[in-house]
């Protein structure tokens, strides 16, 4: 696999630009790039760009349209010049003129009149409505609502959007943040008049005075609005397809396919049916451990197995789309920069993501066909330099197989899973799979049902109760490997492992404490933002604990972590594995906390040769016999914080 072999998406405002020179400064950009993107998504911010259109001339933006929020930065903190229409015309004929297609994004979100007089102010008819805690300052832009005149808003700013990008001669639009899916929580809001006849509309439901929907009606909320953001998404993607463009989207949050339906209504099954050209997953696991306040991810593992989960997850649950994840590494306004103040945790993030995998026709593909750099502004030459290295080794891996056990995954459960939480509160396949990963689970692939036949891996099965009793005897049929199953039992949660000559075992098991479910399910509060944890009855954390030692018993033994090697350390040492075409085993050692870790692995015979393959500034490797008599070597490596040694053994 070659550089040329995976996706390289930039989402960049126009301050990475220079509107003094000839070219708009595009040629000087992309020389510091040092590659030449597939596409470029101009953050244009404000969703005036849109709404205020009236053609391409000479006049200037206002300061919000062009910067996200009031920032103005051209290159390293220096004050730029204001674009102007025409400007941003010939900045897209640039690119395009170097083969990358450009599109342009916008948030739904408004300044209050700041820097000029927005369209919102004059028609607050489609801004949400949100229960009172959660009502913002300044208005934002509900994409569903109904203008005054009763025409739904949606349809102006397609009209809106088509001019844009006709007269811009844009590639095409990127949904993000709003316009993809609700801005809020379903239960927060919108309960306006509007959306609520709507509902009531689409439903037939009579409402009585007073009616808390998202109490009595929780199921229908939900439902109406799965129905409502899917209409909106195809309408949106069958008109610029009618023109010959393209539509990338984000993701909801970093939410899994599952939550995605209960917290915003959206199902990430129907995208490639629905016309979305890219799928990009939100990845912010670096950010969402190291922001403060409303961006700080409030979950009881790291946020880096909440989002690794949510990334094999949903890939598996569209899999002709293709998708890419979001590497977050700064943005100048929000104040924050992972190249910068984590670079060894965006490294663990790029080396990890793009090396998450599925069974397609029995081989290992990856799950992420590219990747989308966020913000792509104010990067220095060397830093993009530094990136590149590391996508290439990611990308760069084409895996004969894969250490660990391939999780399944089934399109049935989505329907019973949300159903099932909307009846019991009990732990799904997300929360149950990223507790998993956070006591040590080695596992980087997942499996659909319709592979289950063609594949040879030990394979995790969570809440297979829950499925249709033709898809739990095809998982019983399997006989390739070992079978690992997860299931509620009344009140117990118990782990089943099933050996590929059929026999079957009793593995760890833990009574539900049932006792801490209120008698009324539906007074449990709900997580405030996207980065605060669902409620789920919860697990004794001995039960993760020796599940997952239960998966690490039945797995062929191969090069492993020396868990009682320098105790202190010993549990932030993770390990994945994968064996190349030419007989090389490539390791990926991880470390997990934010120090440096010395831990040591051993392998099973003497290696011809040991080469470190991604520059960590760790430790030199040290190898030596096997402190255990065993054949063998015994080496030591100490991580950066965060941080990732990846090895190659022959």
């Amino acid at each position: 696999m070659t550089m040329t072999d995976y996706l390289k998406f930039l989402w960049v405002e126009l301050i990475a630009f220079d509107n003094r020179q000839p070219d708009m400064g595009a040629g000087a950009y992309l020389d510091s790039l040092g590659f030449v993107p597939d596409s470029i998504s101009i953050f244009m911010w404000g969703s005036d760009f849109v709404h205020l259109h009236d053609g391409v001339d000479g006049s200037e933006f206002p300061p919000d349209i062009g910067a996200y929020m009031d920032v103005y930065f051209n290159g390293p903190k220096k004050a730029g010049v204001p674009w102007r229409k025409n400007q941003l015309r010939d900045l897209i004929r640039e690119l395009q003129q170097y083969g990358v297609k450009v599109l342009f994004s916008i948030f739904p979100v408004s300044l209050n009149n700041q820097f000029h007089d927005e369209w919102v102010s004059r028609h607050p008819e489609v801004a949400y409505e949100c229960v009172p805690s959660m009502q913002p300052s300044r208005p934002v832009i509900n994409p569903l609502k109904r203008l005054a005149d009763h025409t739904l808003y949606e349809d102006f700013l397609l009209g809106k959007v088509m001019e844009v990008i006709r007269d811009y001669n844009f590639d095409g639009w990127h949904l993000a943040d709003g316009y993809n899916h609700s801005w809020y929580q379903l239960c927060h809001a919108d309960f306006s008049a509007d959306m609520i006849a709507q509902f009531t509309e689409h439903t037939g439901i009579g409402l009585p005075e007073h009616a808390d929907i998202w109490r009595d009606y929780r199921r229908e909320w939900i439902g109406f609005h799965r129905w409502r953001w899917e209409n909106y998404l195809r309408k949106i993607t069958s008109t610029l397809h009618a023109d010959g463009r393209i539509v990338t989207s984000n993701t909801c949050w970093t939410r899994d396919p599952v939550e995605a339906i209960y917290r915003y209504g959206i199902d990430y099954r129907k995208y490639p049916g629905i016309g979305i050209d890219y799928l990009i997953i939100e990845t912010c696991s670096a950010m969402g451990e190291l922001l403060d306040c409303a961006c700080q991810a409030h979950f009881p593992v790291q946020f880096f197995n909440v989002i690794k989960t949510t990334s094999l997850l949903t890939s598996a649950c569209a899999p002709s789309g293709t998708f890419l994840f979001n590497s977050c590494t700064q943005d100048i306004t929000e104040g924050w920069s992972s190249l910068r103040h984590a670079p060894g945790f965006l490294e663990r993030e790029i080396l990890a993501y793009s090396n998450f995998y599925q069974l397609n026709d029995g081989k290992l593909k990856k799950c992420f066909g590219g990747l989308q750099i966020c913000l792509a502004a104010d990067i220095e030459p060397h830093e993009w330099h530094w990136m590149k290295k590391r996508w290439e080794l990611g990308f760069g891996t084409a895996p004969r197989s894969i250490d660990g056990v391939a999780v399944l995954w089934s399109d049935s459960m989505v329907e019973a899973e949300l159903e099932y939480y909307l009846k019991t509160r009990h732990s799904l396949t997300t929360n149950t799979l990223y507790n998993l990963f956070e006591h040590g689970l080695q596992s980087d692939t997942v499996v659909r049902l319709d592979e289950l036949p063609q594949c040879a891996m030990p394979v995790l099965v969570i809440n297979s109760h829950l499925l249709p009793p033709d898809e739990q005897s095809a998982i019983h049929g399997y006989s390739a490997n070992t079978l690992f199953l997860i299931d509620v039992y009344e009140d117990r949660v118990q782990m089943r492992v099933r050996s590929a000559g059929g026999s079957v075992t009793h593995g760890p098991e833990a009574e539900l404490p049932l006792r801490e479910l209120p008698a009324d399910l539906m007074s449990i509060p709900e997580p405030k933002t996207f980065f605060h944890e669902q409620y789920y009855l919860p697990l004794p954390e001995q039960f993760y604990r020796d599940a997952v030692k239960t998966v690490s018993d039945h797995l062929p033994e191969t090069v492993h972590v020396i868990a009682d090697f320098n105790l202190p350390d010993a549990g932030y040492f993770r390990m994945s594995g994968l064996h190349l075409e030419d007989g090389t085993a490539r390791y990926f050692f991880h470390n997990i906390y934010w120090r440096y870790i010395l831990g040591a692995f051993a392998t099973l015979e003497e290696p011809a040769q040991m080469d470190i393959r991604n520059e960590f500034r760790g430790r030199p490797m040290h190898w030596e016999p096997r402190r255990d008599g065993k054949p063998g070597v015994h080496c030591e490596l100490r991580i950066p914080p965060h941080g990732t040694g990846v090895i190659d053994i022959k």
